[in-house]
């Protein structure tokens, strides 16, 4: 099972952030997972929020900043004075700091307006697109980048439903087959269980699993064969499955 830090390792380091990257691969993550959004004048940024208030403490829509505006707001200071001074990173910026052999989830957070300038900087990346996992909550502009990055992982992000239910998991794996991508990413819940697992297994299809911050979770998810999880506390866990 792969660790991947979610927005970095956020619960020590403001999240989306090239500090709580860092703090990722010091945990030894096997991957980092962040957000991405377009900006007013067709650059990409990595934040999760669609306003920058919660993590700048300015309003304002991402998608109406241009970079060099967005780039001078404090990405940092919300989650302490320590980290006062972090900026919103670029997606360039971020995929430049993914070390040897990493992976790099990307949470496409808006639409597939996105998509001419992500397939820009993904053609210019030191290092093999095939460790580039793209994942977001629409299906059609999974579809999209699929297409688009046909090397690439795909993963359809859902939010489960509160009890499980064997017939709903194999709606959405036939929904991920006819879209041509590669699997699912599922919130931790009830749903996230044997059969679940079983159901994508047998379609063929792979299975991301957010947000995972406890130990006994961990190891559920360990056991009955998640091959992706996120977590706020990659070093942590891992500590607590006992993967090396």
């Amino acid at each position: 099972m792969k660790i991947i830090a979610h927005r970095g390792a956020s619960a020590g380091a403001p999240e989306n952030t090239l500090a709580a990257f860092r703090l990722a691969w010091e945990e030894n993550a096997d991957g980092v997972e962040f957000d991405i959004q377009l900006t007013a004048d067709g650059q990409i940024v990595v934040i999760h929020d669609d306003d920058t208030r919660r993590t700048t403490g300015q309003p304002g829509a991402v998608c109406s900043w241009k970079l060099r505006d967005l780039q001078r707001l404090d990405s940092g200071s919300w989650k302490g004075a320590k980290w006062r001074g972090e900026r919103i990173p670029t997606l360039e910026e971020a995929l430049d700091a993914i070390p040897a052999g990493k992976l790099a989830f990307i949470e496409i957070k808006c639409g597939a307006e996105i998509l001419p300038e992500l397939r820009r900087v993904i053609q210019n990346i030191r290092f093999n697109p095939s460790r580039v996992v793209f994942v977001g909550f629409s299906i059609e502009v999974m579809a999209l980048a699929k297409r688009t990055f046909d090397t690439c992982l795909v993963l359809w992000n859902v939010e489960p439903q509160s009890v499980a239910n064997a017939e709903w998991v194999r709606g959405l794996c036939r929904q991920v087959r006819q879209s041509g991508i590669g699997g699912l990413g599922l919130g931790i819940g009830r749903v996230v269980n044997v059969e679940t697992v079983r159901i994508i297994r047998e379609e063929g299809q792979q299975l991301f699993v957010w947000t995972v911050d406890d130990a006994k979770t961990a190891r559920r998810t360990k056991d009955i064969g998640v091959e992706f999880i996120a977590t706020n506390k990659p070093g942590w866990i891992r500590k607590q499955i006992g993967s090396s």
